[in-house]
């Protein structure tokens, strides 16, 4: 689809997104009425020149340009037309660029229009034409009269606090270089993404990588003229299959909720168990249909490590295999996609989860030559992200020697960037007219102190019980760390009116320490604005410290409820009896802080499910042991039988005493008889209950089966040696433990296991683990009976000595230690290279 507009003239250029068409409408019917002739695309497309070039070429016969900011922000296509109506405005600086602020809009509006001095804002009312009065401000804004600034514009500061820079933000972007510098992280991204289909972004957490890609990369991209980008990003989240359906089948607007979980939880299916080539033709799909047709596709997904860290614990086996396999899956999905399709996948990851990122080996070979490692900035690239951003909008800093001082509190640290733009933005927060002081920055905090104080400041401001309340909201919003530090969690946003009120608190644009959304199936979300949050307020690490190991059962709990939901609700889906039931069962008892209102339904029907089966075990129980009183009542019977013929043959040879030797003969030979005859009715017994079991195994009731055919088989071992020639009682016993595919787990670890390895007798393993310790385990029974503990980052190896006396580790703080197996004490301090 193309823009062909000739030699016409237009009075204003009306840019919107697809998702906010209806106040879109409204505003170019007012334009019409008052007699404008608007450039309004779905009314003036005609085939003609190629897309961007045709953007290019309307905004350039416009008298002027407005584009409309709605609730989601701008579309695919408003970044091409926000940049270039900016660079026609700078070329001819009396060409009206108008940011339109639409009807319900409450998020952030876009920094590039910072330097923008008129705005016009109806996020105060329903409908455009509600407020007549901001009509007119409208209208005298495209006529190029001059107007008051809207307070909108002036609430806005320069700096980003704990929020990722948008790409409608790059005006503001600064430190990481620029596209036309190879050797800095936005030109290298940019080199790689033009060599490589398969692009991972990695750096510590804080360092800026989500920012590096919207304000960096995107914006240099839609620079190039010569190929026309889309873009769809996402975050895998602990359902990565759905997470990636949704994002190529967004929510229709009259589409239910339900109907919508239903169509996602097909779509997962079907990426699940489909063609490899899947995704491939979903992608060629979402091109065709995409606003001017673009020729290739950017798949941004935004916090790989939510792959591993919202997976279930080690302990619940099944569900981490279907986890795993789903997470397998989605890589391969995502590889094929980058070598077959007009695509090209980027992806940002925290640092401390590499070492899953590379146990795939598609992943493993791939990143040598597609990945961009994100480092600290130098200081003067630190001094950028101060300085220019106040230059844009006319800030000062008084006295100047405040940027060093901020620059010393920094240091090269690349964590601390988001303590350090949240520091910025409360000093401006505070600010003396448009200048920030010393003072004003003293009161934020500094750069170490300005979480702290903001969330302790809000938090105080709370009542007794509204402090209970946030602590239970935030603990909603944690993801323990399994041997990596502790994530944020997205969540629905709470229904309870006092969360709510404490949701909008922290929220706020003063102090954005929360930030709301929804998601692809326009549910409302809340989440922590960054992990820095949860690094750098003391009371919130308190918090979470002191229900860490309740946090952890409750992900797995609701890790397991989203694989039973997408399942169709089976009743096999549910928590299965032991451990893991117990666990859920210990959380709904005593949940601490926690909340459990969206797990109670779940746990209450895995622990009426298993009521059930053990109801159900118990009559089957019943059943067998009536049987074996049947079996043991005819036995009984032989033997009285056996007892009788033993006292006559006993009464007829005192008759015949005198034949002495005749009858110690019969004597001998009877007693053979009778022996085997009690063999032959104890082998009958063992095959009795041998073909009994066998029918419960082909009815599927496997204790039962087992529990027959391990009785069956007692007997038989018991007689002796010779006495049978084959077991069918064993034979039955070994068809059942067959069909029950049991295995020992060696459950513990918080993280993934390197190496495992046995004594030298056998009796004992021992285990290395990214959790930073080693385990010694008994090899017969799965018990953990002791914690190595003393490394300071993963435990690589660990194997036993020859005479099985010592234990020896190697981990990647670059030591090895030495330790008693029998005392599990280290014998002597970490050996280092």
């Amino acid at each position: 689809m193309a823009i062909a507009v000739a030699n016409e003239i237009y009075d204003v250029f009306v840019s919107y997104s697809r998702a906010d068409w209806r106040h879109a409408a409204e505003i170019d019917s007012v334009l019409r009425a008052k007699g404008l002739r608007p450039f309004f695309d779905r009314r003036s497309l005609e085939p003609g020149l190629p897309w961007v070039r045709a953007l290019e070429q309307a905004i350039g016969a416009a008298k002027a340009a407005i584009v409309l900011i709605g609730p989601r922000g701008l579309g695919n296509t408003q970044q091409y037309e926000r940049d270039l109506a900016l660079i026609r405005q700078t070329r001819d600086p009396v060409f009206p660029v108008v940011p339109v602020i639409l009807p319900e809009t409450t998020t952030d509006p876009p920094f590039d229009f910072l330097r923008v001095l008129t705005w016009v804002d109806f996020s105060h009312v329903a409908r455009v034409s509600d407020a007549p009065d901001v009509l007119e401000h409208l209208l005298a804004a495209i006529h190029g009269r001059k107007a008051p600034p809207e307070a909108v514009r002036e609430a806005i500061g320069p700096y980003r606090g704990l929020d990722a820079f948008r790409e409608e933000d790059s005006a503001f972007f600064f430190g990481r270089g620029s596209a036309d510098d190879p050797k800095s992280p936005i030109g290298e991204l940019v080199c790689k993404i033009r060599e490589q289909s398969f692009v991972m972004v990695v750096g510590r957490s804080g360092s800026g990588k989500s920012s590096l890609i919207y304000a960096g990369l995107l914006p240099a991209l839609r620079r190039e003229r010569n190929r026309f980008w889309t873009v769809l990003s996402l975050r895998p989240g602990a359902t990565p299959l759905r997470a990636l359906a949704a994002a190529f089948n967004p929510r229709a607007d009259n589409e239910g909720a339900a109907e919508y979980a239903s169509k996602i939880t097909n779509e997962a299916d079907k990426l699940r168990a489909g063609d490899p080539e899947l995704l491939s033709h979903m992608i060629r799909q979402e091109l065709d249909r995409a606003e001017g047709k673009p020729d290739r596709l950017l798949l941004y997904i935004d916090q790989w490590e939510e792959l591993y860290a919202q997976a279930p614990s080690n302990g619940d086996r099944e569900q981490a295999a279907r986890h795993a396999t789903d997470v397998s899956c989605f890589v391969d999905l995502l590889l094929n996609a980058s070598r077959t399709a007009p695509v090209t996948v980027v992806a940002t990851l925290r640092a401390d989860f590499y070492d899953p990122l590379i146990g795939h080996q598609g992943i493993k070979s791939l990143l040598p030559t597609s990945q961009v490692l994100l480092g600290s900035m130098s200081r003067s690239e630190l001094e950028r992200t101060i300085t220019e951003p106040a230059r844009n909008v006319g800030l000062a800093f008084d006295p100047p020697s405040l940027v060093q001082r901020v620059l010393d509190e920094a240091g090269e640290d690349e964590g601390m960037l988001p303590l350090l733009q949240y520091a910025l933005k409360e000093s401006w927060a505070l600010r003396k007219g448009n200048t920030i002081t010393g003072d004003s920055y003293a009161h934020s905090g500094g750069v170490r102190e300005a979480i702290r104080i903001t969330a302790e400041r809000t938090f105080e401001a709370l009542s007794a019980e509204d402090q209970q309340e946030a602590r239970r909201l935030f603990l909603r919003l944690v993801t323990p760390g399994e041997g990596q530090e502790d994530t944020r969690a997205r969540a629905a946003m709470p229904s309870e009116p006092i969360q709510r009120k404490i949701v909008e608190q922290f929220a706020s644009p003063r102090t954005r320490l929360l930030v709301t959304g929804s998601d692809r199936a326009a549910r409302p979300t809340v989440e922590v604005a960054h992990e820095a949050l949860i690094r750098t307020w003391p009371r919130l690490r308190e918090w979470i410290d002191a229900n860490r190991e309740k946090l952890r059962a409750r992900a797995a709990i609701l890790q397991a409820k989203v694989d039973w939901e997408r399942n169709g609700r089976r009743d096999d889906m549910l928590l299965s009896a032991g451990l893991q039931l117990e666990r859920a069962r210990a959380l709904l008892a005593e949940p601490g802080d926690l909340t459990i209102d969206d797990i109670q339904e779940f746990i209450a029907l895995s622990s009426a499910r298993e009521q059930t089966e053990r109801e159900q075990r118990e009559a089957a129980l019943a059943r067998d042991e009536a049987r074996v009183a049947e079996i043991k009542a005819g036995q009984e019977r032989t033997a009285r039988l056996q007892r009788i013929t033993r006292w006559a043959f006993a009464a007829v040879a005192a008759v015949i005493l005198f034949a002495g030797g005749t009858i110690g003969i019969l004597q001998a030979q009877k007693a053979r008889q009778l022996a085997m005859q009690e063999l032959a009715v104890a082998h009958a017994q063992a095959n009795i209950l041998a073909e009994v079991s066998g029918t419960k195994l082909l009815r599927g009731e496997l204790d039962g089966a087992l529990r027959l055919a391990t009785r069956g088989t007692r007997i038989d071992l018991a007689l002796p040696s010779g006495a049978i020639k084959a077991s069918p009682a064993a034979a039955a016993l070994a068809a059942a433990v067959s069909q029950a595919n049991w295995h020992l787990g060696l459950v513990g670890h918080d993280n993934l296991i390197f190496s495992a390895a046995f004594s030298p007798d056998g009796s004992r393993i021992v285990t290395a683990s990214a959790d930073k310790t080693a385990r010694i385990w008994d090899a017969a029974t799965a018990k953990e009976n002791a914690v190595l503990r003393g490394h300071e980052a993963q435990v690589n190896s660990a194997a036993f000595s020859p005479d099985g006396s010592r234990i020896v580790t190697a981990s990647w703080d670059k030591t090895a230690r030495i330790w008693d197996a029998a005392t599990s004490k280290a014998d002597r301090g970490p050996a280092r290279p």
